[in-house]
C-alpha cells in the first residue's frame, strides 16, 4: 500500500487503513468513503480504487504461506471497510490470484509447484484458502460460488476440484489444532459443540472431514487413557464428555474403543483360551478373567464378541488346517491324532463360552454356510476327505468293527467339521458300504442256494446284523442294499421256475431272504410284480377267451395264482388293467377304423394311413348316408359300441367310491392312445345320435343308459360329454327346424312334441332348449334373408319373408339382426309395389303403416325410407322422360309421369333434391301432362313444384 503513486485516492485510502487499522470497520468506512468527495472521484474511479486496495492487501497477505485464521477477519474487515459488493470481491480475488500466480512463475518452474512444502505452492494454496472463505461468507449463490472459484482456480491452471483439494489441506491442519485445544480443555467446561461448529464453518470443514477428524481425535483420546491394565480412573467419563462434544454415536464411539482395545483384550482371551485347553477344568477362573479385562477396557459385550468370536474361530480352524495338510502328504496317522486333538479343543473352548452363557456354539462357529466358520480353514471336499479318512483307519484297527468310543469320536468329528446327515451317510456308504453289500450277497447266495434251512438263514441273519452294527452303517443304507441284493436273488429263482411259478420251498426262502435283509412285504412287492408280473398278465389275456370277459368261475383262479406268484394282495390290479387294456385297445381302434371308413372317401383314408385302400364301395354318396336329422348313422358301429362296453362293465374295470358315489375309468381310450381326443368326439357324438335315430325301442334305451359309460371310456369328462350333447342337440335343432319351415310358416304341436322328445334324451334344460331354437330360427330367417337379397327382392318375396317372421315372432332389426339398410330395403320394395298396385293411397295407408310395425321401423325411421323411396322413383321417371323425349317419343311419357305423380301425392310433393333435366325439358314434362287425359290441377302443381317451374 506504501508502494502507491501520490497524489491519487489510492494513497489516501492506504493511508486512512495503515493509520486507523480495521479494528473499527464502521468508522474507517467513513473516512474511506470522504475521500472520494476530497479528490473528487466519480463513482466507477472510485469503485476501482477500493477493488485495487483490497487485490494489493491480498497479494501482501499471500506474500506469507502460512495461513493464519486472523486473516479471514481481516479480508472480511476490509471488504467492509472498502464498501466491495460480491462481484467487486470476486474481481479483487481473481485478478491477487492472476498476479500471484505471475509472479511465482517469474523465479519457480511449474514441476516445482507439486511440491506440497514448497513456499511457492503453500502461497497458492494460501490464496484459494482465503478466497473460498471469502466467497462462502458472502452468501453467495452456489452457482456464483462456483463460477467465482472457477475464475481463482483457473488463474492457478488448477481445476475446480483440484482447487477443493487443496483448499481442505490448507483448512484440516486449523481444525486439528482447534480438536487438539479441545482435549486439552475437555474437563475444564469451557469447549462445547458449538465452539467446533463455529470452528467448521470459519474454516469450510465438510461433513465428510468432520467425521474421519472427530473418529481420529477420539481414537487418540482413548490411546492417552489406555494402561497396561486398561482405563485410568476417570477416563470413562472423560471419553463420554469427548464422544458427546465430538457428536459420534455409540456405535462409533464403540468401534474406536474396541480397535484401541483390541490387542489387549485377545492377549487375555489367548491365554484363557490355551488354559483351558490344557486344564478344562479352570474353565470359570478362566471367563472371570475375560470378564474382568472386558470390564477394564470399557467393552460392551456387543463390542467384546467380534474379538472373541474371532480368536475362538481361529483357535478351532488351526488344527482342521494342520490335519488337512497332513492328509494331503498321505500321513493318516497324524491325521487321526489332529482330529483327536482338535476335539479337546473344541470341547474346551466352548465350555469356556459355555461360562459366558453364549449360547447355540455349534452353530455359531461350526456351520459350514457361514462365512465366519471355523470350517471355511478347509474345503468341503477335504473336510469330506478327513472323515472319511478317520472313518477307514477305525475301521483297519479294530477289523471291521467301530468301538462306542470310536463312534462317539466320529460323531464330534463329524459335527467340528460341519457334515451334515446325507455327508456321513455317503461316508459310510463309501467306507463301510462295500463291506456290507459283500457280506448281504453272501448270505443272499446261501439262502437262495439248494442246500437251504431256516437255522441256515437264522445264523446268516445274526452274522450280518452284526456286522451292520458294528460298522454303524444307517438302516436306509442298509435297506438300499438290501433291495439290490433281493431283485437280484429274484432274477436268479426266476431262472429255476420253468413254468414261471415258484415253488412253495422257493417261495419260503424268498420270504426267508427278505426277513434276513429287513425288507417289508411293501419293499419286496415291486419286485415280485417285476419278475411274476408277466405270468399273471398272461394268465389274465387267456382268462378273457374269444370275448374278452373273464367268467366268474376263473376270477377265483387268479387269486390263487396271485397268491403262488407271491404278489402281495392288490398289486395285481395294476396287473390286471395292463392286461384288459392290451385287450382293449384294438377294440377301440377298430371303432375308430369304422368311424373314418364311413365319414372319409378312399383317397381320403389312402392320403390317412399311408396306404392303398383299394376299391371305394362307398363311393357315389353311400359313405354319408344319414338320417332324416342329417347325422349319420350305422348299425355295425353301434354293436361293435356295445360290445366295448360290456367288456369295460362285465370285467369290473369301472371304479365306484361308495362315499360320493362318484365314478371313475382307469381305463380310458385316449389314456391308451388308442385315437385321437377328436375321434374320441366323433365316436361318443355318433353312438348318441344312434340312440334315437334307431326303431328299436330296447336298443334305445340300452343305449341312452350306457352313454354316460360310453363317454368315460372314451377319455370324456362330464362336462365333455354334456358340451358335446348340446352340439348335437344344436344341430338336429337346426336341420328339423329348417326341413319343417320349407313346408309350413311355423312350426305346429307335432313338431315341438319331436323337438322336446330330442331335449329329453339328450337331457338338454328347458332353457337351453328355448334358446337353441330361437337361435336356430333366428340363424334360418337370417339365411333366408341373404338368399332372398341373393336372388333379387320382389314385393311378393319381401312380403312372404316379412310375414314368415312375423309368424314366428322375430323382429327384423332385434331378433334377426338384420342390417338396417336392408331392413329398409324390404320397406321400400314392398311399399313401393303397394302404391304402384294402388293398395297404398294418401287416403288408405293402412298397408303402408302395417308394413312400417311388421319390419320393426320406427315412424321417423319409415317416414325417411319412403321420401327415399319417392325421391328414387321420381329422379327414375325424370331420367326416364328425359330420353323418351330427345327420341321425339312423347307418348311413352304420359305414363311414367302418372306414375310419379302416384308417389308424389303421397309425400305431398316432398322429396329429396333431384337432378332435374336441362333447358325447356322440364316445362314440356309438365305440358305433356296437362294435355294428357285425367290432368288435374294438383298434379299440375306438384309436378311444377317438384320441377322448380314458375306457376303461371
Amino acid at each position: 500500500l506504501d508502494a502507491l503513486p501520490p497524489p491519487a485516492a489510492n494513497p489516501a485510502i492506504a493511508k486512512l487503513i495503515l493509520e486507523y487499522g480495521l479494528d473499527d470497520a464502521p468508522s474507517l468506512a467513513a473516512r474511506v468513503a470522504e475521500v472520494q468527495n476530497d479528490y473528487k472521484v466519480d463513482d466507477d474511479d472510485f469503485r476501482a480504487y477500493r477493488c485495487e486496495i483490497y487485490e494489493l492487501y491480498l497479494l501482501g497477505m499471500c506474500q506469507n504461506p502460512i495461513a493464519k485464521t486472523s486473516e479471514l477477519k481481516e479480508l472480511s474487515s476490509l471488504k467492509r471497510v472498502l464498501d466491495l459488493d460480491n462481484l467487486d470481491l470476486g474481481t479483487a480475488h481473481a485478478a491477487a490470484a492472476a498476479e500471484l500466480y505471475r509472479q511465482i512463475g517469474l523465479y519457480t518452474p511449474e514441476e516445482e509447484l507439486d511440491d506440497e512444502g514448497h513456499p511457492d505452492r503453500m502461497k497458492i494454496d494460501k490464496c484459494l484458502f482465503l478466497s473460498e472463505r471469502a466467497f462462502r461468507s458472502a452468501d453467495e449463490t452456489d452457482e456464483a460460488f462456483n463460477f467465482e472459484m472457477g475464475r481463482v482456480a483457473k488463474a492457478f491452471k488448477l481445476t475446480t476440484a483440484a482447487a477443493s483439494e487443496r483448499i481442505g489441506e490448507v483448512a484440516e491442519p486449523f481444525y486439528r489444532r482447534a480438536l487438539g485445544s479441545t482435549r486439552a480443555k475437555l474437563m475444564s467446561g469451557k469447549v462445547n459443540r458449538d465452539m467446533l461448529m463455529r470452528a467448521r464453518e470459519s474454516l469450510g470443514i465438510g461433513e465428510s472431514l468432520k467425521n474421519d477428524l472427530h473418529s481420529e481425535c477420539y481414537a487418540e483420546e482413548v490411546k492417552a487413557q489406555l494402561t497396561e491394565s486398561g482405563f485410568q480412573e476417570g477416563s470413562v467419563d472423560r471419553l463420554r464428555t469427548l464422544q458427546d462434544i465430538l457428536e459420534l454415536s455409540d456405535d462409533d464411539a464403540a468401534y474406536e474403543r474396541s480397535v484401541e482395545c483390541t490387542p489387549m483384550f485377545q492377549q487375555t482371551l489367548g491365554a484363557a483360551l490355551e488354559t483351558v485347553v490344557e486344564q478344562p477344568e479352570t474353565a470359570a477362573d478362566a471367563w472371570v478373567s475375560v470378564e474382568r479385562k472386558q470390564q477394564d477396557l470399557c467393552l460392551s459385550k456387543d463390542g467384546m464378541m467380534p474379538l472373541l468370536d474371532s480368536l475362538v474361530v481361529q483357535t478351532l480352524g488351526k488344527p482342521l488346517e494342520e490335519s488337512t495338510n497332513f492328509l494331503n502328504v498321505g500321513n493318516k496317522k497324524q491325521v487321526i491324532t489332529t482330529l483327536e486333538q482338535a476335539l479337546k479343543i473344541k470341547d474346551a473352548v466352548f465350555n469356556l463360552l459355555q461360562q459366558g452363557q453364549i449360547a447355540d456354539l455349534a452353530s455359531r462357529y461350526l456351520d459350514p454356510t457361514s462365512a465366519s466358520s471355523a470350517n471355511g480353514f478347509a474345503t468341503p471336499t477335504d473336510r469330506q476327505r478327513l472323515y472319511n479318512t478317520l472313518l477307514a483307519e477305525y475301521l483297519a484297527q479294530g477289523d471291521n468293527n467301530l468301538t462306542p468310543e470310536n463312534l462317539e469320536t466320529m460323531s464330534g468329528v463329524a459335527q467340528y467339521l460341519g457334515l451334515s446327515e446325507y455327508e456321513v451317510s455317503e461316508a459310510s456308504r463309501a467306507v463301510c458300504g462295500p463291506l456290507v453289500e459283500t457280506a448281504l450277497k453272501a448270505a443272499a447266495l446261501e439262502i437262495t442256494g439248494d442246500d437251504f434251512t431256516e437255522t441256515l438263514a437264522e445264523n446268516l441273519k445274526i452274522r450280518t446284523d452284526k456286522l451292520i452294527g458294528d460298522l454303524g452303517v444307517s438302516e436306509d443304507l442298509v435297506k438300499e442294499y438290501g433291495k439290490n441284493v433281493f431283485r437280484d436273488a429274484m432274477k436268479v429263482m426266476a431262472l429255476k421256475c420253468p413254468n414261471g411259478i415258484p415253488s412253495e420251498d422257493q417261495k419260503k426262502q424268498l420270504t426267508s431272504l427278505a426277513d434276513l435283509l429287513t425288507l417289508s412285504s411293501d419293499d419286496v412287492a415291486p419286485f415280485y410284480v417285476q419278475t411274476f408280473g408277466k405270468v399273471y398278465k398272461k394268465s389274465v389275456l387267456e382268462s378273457m377267451g374269444s370275448t374278452g370277459i373273464i367268467q366268474p368261475e376263473y376270477r377265483d383262479a387268479l387269486d390263487k395264482l396271485r397268491g403262488r406268484l407271491g404278489i402281495p394282495e392288490g398289486e395285481e390290479k395294476a396287473l390286471f388293467l395292463s392286461a384288459a387294456g392290451d385287450r382293449m385297445r384294438p377294440m377301440v381302434q377298430l371303432l375308430a377304423n369304422e368311424m373314418e371308413r364311413t365319414m372319409l372317401t378312399k383317397e381320403q383314408l389312402s392320403q390317412k394311413r399311408g396306404m392303398d385302400m383299394g376299391q371305394d364301395v362307398f363311393k357315389g354318396g353311400a359313405s354319408a348316408q344319414g338320417t332324416s336329422l342329417g347325422i349319420y348313422q350305422q348299425d355295425t358301429l353301434t354293436s361293435d359300441t356295445l360290445v366295448l362296453i360290456d367288456f369295460y362293465k362285465e370285467n369290473n374295470l369301472i371304479v365306484t367310491d361308495d362315499e360320493t358315489n362318484s365314478t371313475t375309468y382307469p381305463l380310458t381310450a385316449i389314456s391308451l392312445s388308442a385315437l385321437e381326443p377328436e375321434m374320441a368326439e366323433a365316436l361318443y357324438r355318433q353312438f348318441v345320435v344312434s340312440g334315437f335315430a334307431t326303431q328299436d325301442t330296447e336298443k334305445q334305451t340300452r343305449i341312452e343308459n350306457d352313454t354316460p359309460t360310453y363317454g368315460g371310456i372314451l377319455g370324456l369328462n362330464p362336462e365333455h360329454q354334456d358340451a358335446i350333447r348340446k352340439s348335437i342337440a344344436g344341430l338336429i335343432y337346426e336341420n328339423y327346424i329348417k326341413n319343417a319351415l320349407t313346408t309350413k310358416p311355423a312350426l305346429d304341436q307335432q313338431d315341438m312334441m319331436f323337438l322336446a322328445n330330442i331335449q329329453m334324451k339328450l337331457d338338454v334344460s328347458s332353457e337351453k332348449s328355448e334358446e337353441m331354437m330361437l337361435e336356430t330360427q333366428k340363424k334360418i330367417l337370417f339365411d333366408d334373408a341373404n338368399a332372398l337379397f341373393d336372388r333379387g327382392v320382389t314385393g311378393e318375396g319381401a312380403r312372404a319373408y316379412r310375414e314368415k317372421c312375423a309368424g314366428l315372432g322375430m323382429e327384423l332389426l332385434s331378433d334377426v339382426n338384420l342390417p338396417r339398410d336392408r331392413v329398409e330395403s324390404l320397406f321400400k320394395v314392398e311399399v313401393g309395389e303397394g302404391i304402384a298396385s294402388g293398395a297404398i293411397t294418401l287416403d288408405d295407408t293402412s298397408l303402408l303403416q302395417e308394413i312400417q310395425e311388421s319390419v320393426g321401423l320406427d315412424v321417423e325411421d319409415a317416414e325417411k325410407a319412403l321420401l327415399d323411396l319417392v325421391s328414387g322413383v321420381c329422379q327414375n321417371v325424370l331420367d326416364k322422360v328425359n330420353r323418351e323425349l330427345m327420341r321425339g317419343r312423347e307418348e311413352n311419357c304420359v305414363e311414367e309421369v302418372r306414375r310419379m305423380l302416384t308417389f308424389l301425392k303421397l309425400t305431398g310433393g316432398d322429396v329429396e333434391k333431384l337432378l332435374l333435366p336441362e333447358g325447356e325439358v322440364n316445362k314440356k314434362i309438365l305440358m305433356i301432362y296437362q294435355n294428357s287425359e285425367g290432368s288435374d290441377e294438383e298434379g299440375a302443381e306438384l309436378l311444377t313444384n317438384v320441377l322448380e317451374l314458375e306457376s303461371e
